[in-house]
């Protein structure tokens, strides 16, 4: 499952050009500091947001599909260690996190996994972080079923406010950091009468 962010920058050198006298970036220290911010925003996402995703509230957060009755009450049983028959069969015991009460935890296999370390491979675009989820996470939903890979990548307002802000945070610091280094020198401008300096 990916998870993918793109920053819309359009204007952020120019403004930093502008306010230090017409020196501005070069083209390596650009992509330098926009890596690092990108890099950043998304290893911020996995490890702050991913989590909340598998908590108490996450449905109400999220606005996940809500899952059907009976399904929840199963769930529910075989967590509390009750035997469960589905049409006369008994279903096998079956050791189920937090109460069987979250929507995408049942054995905490999916949680684990999507917690786990994973590489970012950022670039001055984007970010791109691969997280590895069971199988029956990345199927289609289909009629009732609900996209749970689409769950676990949601955002609230918030959330997607706060990365934006992780990314200018970062932005700002790199270029604060690096700024001396990858500078460059004030271009010159011939004016077309052949005058000298604009």
């Amino acid at each position: 499952m990916t998870f993918w962010i793109n920053a819309d920058y359009e204007g952020w050198f120019t403004e930093f050009a502008i306010r230090n006298r017409g020196y501005g970036l070069t083209t390596k220290g650009k992509r330098a500091v926009l890596t690092e911010a990108n890099l950043r925003t998304v290893y911020w996402w996995h490890r702050k947001i991913i989590p909340k995703h598998f908590d108490s509230v996450a449905r109400s957060r999220y606005h996940y599909q809500r899952r059907k009755k009976r399904y929840r009450g199963i769930k529910q049983d075989l967590a509390a260690g009750k035997e469960v028959y589905v049409k006369g069969q008994l279903i096998p015991p079956e050791r189920i996190k937090k109460a069987g009460r979250v929507d995408i935890v049942r054995s905490g296999r999916t949680e684990q996994q999507a917690e786990a370390p994973t590489p970012v491979r950022a670039t001055p675009n984007r970010a791109v972080a691969v997280l590895r989820v069971p199988r029956h996470i990345l199927r289609r939903p289909s009629a009732g079923r609900p996209d749970q890979a689409a769950e676990i990548k949601k955002l609230t307002k918030a959330e997607q406010e706060q990365l934006v802000r992780i990314w200018k945070k970062t932005f700002l610091a790199a270029v604060r950091t690096f700024g001396s280094s990858i500078v460059t020198v004030r271009k010159r401008f011939v004016s077309r009468s052949g005058g000298g300096l604009v």
